[in-house]
């Protein structure tokens, strides 16, 4: 599917293979990025009345991405001077590859800082241009060098660990087309039998969560999840109905 760009009325730029709607709503002008062609303009606020056929290869929305002239919504609206004193958390991902009947998983080296030595999904922090999917896919490549297909978010996890500041962990699932792998010195990658994960010295919270992202339903919605832990330190799991 080619990229496309869109010029709306105070829109300064908008990438994507985008819905027709948008078109119709804003009237705008359309170009191919990779032809510099024009396929549809219009800035009546309206669309062309008769849109050529090549419209109609983007009616599926992939992503969007909009930066605008004269915005309405300048970053201090965002509210982040005044909410200093809100709970915070630190963003992250989890990631789980497929292929066949596998997972990916990675132990990690014995030299890390946390979990050495465990085994646990590929993913990191998110870096601060970055939205929860590309740095999934980023770090799937760092850890891994692959590449991946279908990227989908299956869950939402906000951790409290007793400290000021928590967690929020983005829980992805993709699938890959070759198992052919990169060393990575994070720690030792290996493809594992879906059905047999739980046999493995997992990171704690993953003796629960894998079976649980395993048996959603394909079209199910994310599932939303919270960690926190006893005063004796014991992690527990609560997912949300």
């Amino acid at each position: 599917m080619p990229l496309f760009y869109i010029r709306a009325h105070n829109c300064a730029r908008v990438w994507g293979p985008c819905h027709r709607n948008i078109t119709q709503k804003h009237g705008v002008g359309l170009q191919a990025l990779n032809t510099g062609r024009a396929i549809a303009c219009g800035n009546t606020g309206r669309a062309n009345a008769s849109p050529p056929a090549k419209v109609s290869a983007f009616v599926r929305p992939v992503f969007l991405r909009c930066v605008w002239y004269n915005s309405r919504m300048p970053a201090s609206d965002q509210g982040v001077s005044v909410s200093r004193h809100r709970y915070q958390i630190i963003p992250r991902v989890l990631c789980f590859v497929r292929h066949g009947a596998d997972l990916l998983l990675i132990r990690g080296a014995p030299t890390k800082r946390i979990w050495a030595n465990k085994y646990n999904g590929l993913g990191g922090h998110i870096e601060p241009d970055e939205s929860p999917a590309a740095a999934a896919r980023r770090e799937i490549r760092e850890e891994s060098g692959l590449e991946v297909r279908d990227l989908r978010l299956r869950g939402v996890v906000t951790i409290q660990a007793g400290d000021p500041v928590g967690i929020g962990l983005y829980v992805y699932t993709a699938w890959a087309d070759t198992r052919a792998v990169v060393a990575s010195t994070e720690g030792q990658l290996e493809w594992v039998p879906a059905d047999a994960v739980t046999t493995r010295d997992l990171v704690e919270d993953l003796v629960t969560v894998i079976p649980h992202l395993l048996a959603l339903d394909a079209a199910a919605p994310p599932f939303s999840a919270h960690y926190s832990y006893d005063a004796a330190g014991r992690l527990d799991i609560r997912f949300d109905a």
